[in-house]
């Protein structure tokens, strides 16, 4: 869990019990909040991409997507486009 006073976000470990279902669930969840209060939560994004809501760690500079398949949609619309403009005008 992610506490949240005016000083900054704060690390909260709790765990109910031991191994199973729950320790990989609450492991999954501690890395999460490792990523978001920890340096990498500057590399944070929103995919740029019309109609997704992903938010994915950006790697470099120009990257705008989640993913390739969002790059490729992307591309994809660009290249249309592109093409019915040539033959309209």
């Amino acid at each position: 869990m992610v506490e949240w006073p005016p000083t900054g976000p704060v690390k909260v470990w709790h765990a109910e019990r031991a191994g199973g279902f729950d320790a990989v669930l609450a492991h999954i969840a501690r890395d999460a909040v490792d990523v978001v209060t920890g340096p990498r939560a500057q590399t944070i994004s929103r995919c740029e991409v019309p109609g997704c809501v992903r938010i994915f760690l950006r790697e470099h500079a120009r990257r705008i997507s989640c993913s390739t398949t969002c790059g490729d949609r992307v591309r994809a619309e660009r290249h249309y486009r592109l093409h019915q403009a040539g033959r309209d005008g």
